[in-house]
């Protein structure tokens, strides 16, 4: 998850999908997974799919 800019709210959740080599994922499909096993008020806004999980300045470096 990471935050994205929203005018009500200042951030809200944004989900970063990594699908499986060969497999496709539809936003569609992942909104209406979310909504039902998470509920509403949890399903993140919008989806992004990427080649690989987003790293920030905590991520643990391997070396």
């Amino acid at each position: 998850m990471a935050g994205a800019p929203d005018e009500q709210y200042g951030r809200e959740f944004m989900a970063c999908i990594v699908s499986k080599p060969g497999e496709r994922c539809m936003q569609n499909e992942l909104r209406s997974f979310c909504w039902n096993e998470l509920g509403a008020y949890k399903t993140p806004r919008s989806f992004r799919i990427v080649d690989a999980r987003p790293k920030g300045p905590s991520a643990r470096r391997s070396g």
